[in-house]
């Protein structure tokens, strides 16, 4: 079963995961933590976190071979974007969406 680390993800996202079968492990934004029980398959970022970016670094760091999904505000999503276009680390499985936008 596939294992989603989410860090400041609305509710209803989280429901979503898990009815579609992902293990859905919550920590906050504060102390990206490492749960060596399991592997994670997914991180994901919310809006509520100040610096996603940096965020996701220290996370994928963790668990390299998860992909990334940021979540910003649609009002930060471009600077977001940008910031993730030319951020080291994190390779080609790392994304962003917002979750103010229909997909």
């Amino acid at each position: 079963m596939p294992v989603a680390l989410v860090v400041e993800v609305l509710a209803p996202l989280a429901s979503l995961l898990e009815r579609r079968g992902v293990t859905v492990r919550a920590q906050d934004g504060q102390a990206p933590g490492d749960d060596p029980r399991e592997p994670v398959d997914v991180v994901v970022v919310g809006p509520g976190v100040g610096n996603p970016v940096a965020m996701a670094q220290r996370l994928h760091a963790r668990s390299p071979d998860a992909a990334v999904i940021l979540l910003p505000r649609a009002a930060e999503q471009e600077a977001v974007s940008r910031a993730l276009a030319t951020a080291p680390f994190l390779g080609p499985d790392a994304g962003c969406l917002s979750p103010d936008r229909p997909l």
